[in-house]
């Protein structure tokens, strides 16, 4: 924002080459092994939010600065018995980043500008929420998710994740916030809405089910041209 600096950090061009190939394979793997589609995740999480806020079902999640807290260590541990995928990440993260003419030492495991962080990000986001689950599993689940399984709730996007995006069931929503702070990130409770009649997630607003999403203009109004533009989309909002 206008009140925070924050560098987007672009690796070298042939390294987020590489990353750009390995995110790849991890959104193909996401979705034919537990059925989450990254394509398709924002009209998924926006119409999940929707329901949420009409039927209390389902609590929205949004973290502060995720990319930039996702320690080196906790990637490690997640991925420990992965096979080859640390040492292949690892070979690939940047450890160093020049500020000033200084080069500073990386304890997150990578920015915004590398090729697989969105990736990297959903997938550990969404282990997370999916412990939680089993562990609620083991005393089974309430209402209308009795008889699931934590693994039914991924597959069938009962939980779903979009980078550090979050929508999980209203009962575990509590947990889910204390493991992610647990772990070093921070809910951003300004965003994040785990109660009530309102729900938030990829842009789109809804309060009741209704969606109060504000038109937002992506260029500045110069010609009479523009003006149409903003006439068709007030038009077609409201």
């Amino acid at each position: 924002t206008a009140l925070i600096d924050r560098g987007c950090s672009k690796g070298p061009s042939l390294n987020v080459s590489y990353q750009l190939a390995v995110g790849h394979v991890m959104r193909d793997r996401m979705r034919t092994r537990v059925g989450l589609n990254l394509a398709s995740g924002q009209h998924v999480h926006k119409l999940m939010a929707q329901i949420g806020s009409s039927s209390n079902m389902f609590a929205t999640l949004d973290s502060e600065r995720a990319s930039d807290t996702q320690s080196l260590r906790l990637v490690e541990r997640l991925l420990s018995k992965s096979g080859f995928w640390p040492d292949l990440l690892l070979s690939l993260r940047e450890p160093e980043t020049l500020i000033d003419k200084k080069w500073i030492h990386l304890h997150k495991f990578s920015a915004m500008g590398n090729g697989f962080t969105f990736e990297l990000e959903t997938l550990v986001f969404l282990s997370l929420c999916y412990s939680v689950a089993w562990a609620h599993q083991l005393g089974g689940f309430p209402g209308s998710f009795a008889g699931m399984t934590a693994d039914s709730l991924v597959r069938d996007s009962l939980i779903t994740v979009y980078g550090d995006d979050v929508i999980v069931p209203t009962f575990m929503a509590e947990d889910v916030t204390r493991l992610l702070s647990a772990v070093g990130f921070t809910v951003n409770l300004k965003k994040s809405y785990l109660d009530g009649e309102f729900r938030e997630s990829c842009g789109g607003d809804y309060f009741r089910g209704v969606d109060v999403s504000t038109p937002k203009l992506k260029k500045a109004v110069r010609t009479p041209a523009d003006l149409f533009s903003v006439h068709n989309l007030l038009k077609k909002r409201f």
